[in-house]
């Protein structure tokens, strides 16, 4: 790596070099206006590269930012989505056991083979019991009844 003082001094050789390519005669001299003014546009044209250049290094700059960035939520992404995709896993396993162990006790309540089986069987159950819930309510229903005609005979003849 050239250092500060190499690098001074190479300047100052090609500068040397250049202006002695450029005045080599008494006439050459009679042109040192135009040869400064060229001298000075190419200073601004060197001025200018280096300010787009320092634009383009800040523009790939923040790019680099933009794409370490997105880079880390696509990690963060990318790792959601695997933990999300276990306790999906975990729930369907814990609700596959949950099943097989309700089609288990509905075989063993009804004595079945299958639990389709089961499961019909368990429907005839519950609308007998259902029927038989309501021929209870209807029994309370006249239970009622006769105690209200009861007391309406008691009423009609302590009246009369």
């Amino acid at each position: 790596m050239a250092t500060s003082s190499t690098r001074n001094l190479a300047v100052e050789t090609r500068v040397q070099d250049y202006l002695n390519d450029k005045l080599q005669t008494a006439a050459d001299l009679d042109n040192l206006d135009s040869l400064l003014q060229n001298i000075q546009r190419q200073h601004e044209l060197l001025r200018v590269q280096v300010r787009s250049r320092a634009a383009l290094l800040t523009s790939f700059s923040l790019m680099k930012l933009k794409l370490e960035e997105a880079s880390r939520i696509l990690v963060n992404a990318e790792s959601a989505s695997r933990q999300h995709d276990h306790e999906l896993r975990e729930k369907a396993e814990w609700f596959t056991d949950r099943q097989a162990n309700i089609d288990m006790q509905l075989k063993d309540f009804t004595w079945s083979d299958t639990s389709d089986e089961a499961f019909h069987k368990f429907e005839l159950l519950m609308s007998k019991l259902q029927r038989l819930d309501v021929a209870s309510g209807y029994l309370d229903f006249l239970r009622e009844v006769d105690e209200l005609r009861f007391v309406a005979a008691n009423v009609l003849s302590a009246t009369s």
